[in-house]
């Protein structure tokens, strides 16, 4: 999936989660225990079609860090994608 692609599924159907991603304190690793950014931020995606064999993407802000830096790369490149690398820009 080339970055433009993932930057208009995460604009038009994409959900952050915000705050402890792990149901259970006794299977936290020491690094889950700290709190940072990186450990309480995620994105998902949902499959663009509701078929059986599909899954939800899911981004660790790690992630979304990376596919920002190569918007920004392509952004300079191509207008056709600026519009959408400008608002996955906003909101990331």
């Amino acid at each position: 999936m080339t970055s433009l692609v993932q930057a208009k599924m995460i604009n038009s159907s994409g959900v952050y989660t915000v705050g402890k991603l792990a149901p259970e304190e006794n299977f936290l690793t020491e690094c889950e225990r700290q709190l940072s950014l990186n450990n309480v931020v995620t994105l998902t995606v949902p499959p663009k079609d509701k078929g059986e064999d599909l899954q939800s993407k899911t981004y660790s802000l790690d992630d979304l860090k990376v596919l920002q830096s190569k918007l920004m790369l392509i952004a300079g490149k191509a207008e056709k994608g600026k519009d959408e690398v400008e608002r996955f820009a906003k909101v990331s």
